[in-house]
């Protein structure tokens, strides 16, 4: 009977050696998880403000562009408002019949 006793004794000592590998494993691997996750978010973190950064300046260079070519049509539509020669007596028919 001892013997028997024996061996129930070394079974359930082996099956709570068994269950505490089991957690410490466990344990082990939620910690590499966190630290992945961890360092995963901190990549992902990283590469988003870069790609962010890098569409702000191509952004803004576009804007500068679009205005300088902008300013650059207004001007010249302006110069060649300035450029038409006035026809002032037609100017005054026009009004002449529009008014009276």
């Amino acid at each position: 009977m001892t013997n028997e006793a024996d061996v129930i004794e070394r079974l359930l000592s082996v099956e709570k050696e068994a269950s505490t590998l089991l957690q410490d494993a466990r344990k082990r691997a939620d910690e590499k998880v966190i630290a992945s996750r961890a360092q995963a978010e901190e990549m992902f973190h990283n590469e988003y403000v870069s790609i962010a950064h890098e569409l702000d300046e191509q952004e803004n260079a576009e804007h500068e562009r679009i205005v300088l070519a902008h300013e650059k049509a207004f001007s010249s539509y302006r110069d060649s408002l300035v450029n038409i020669p006035k026809d002032t007596k037609a100017f005054e028919s026009v009004l002449e019949k529009v008014l009276f």
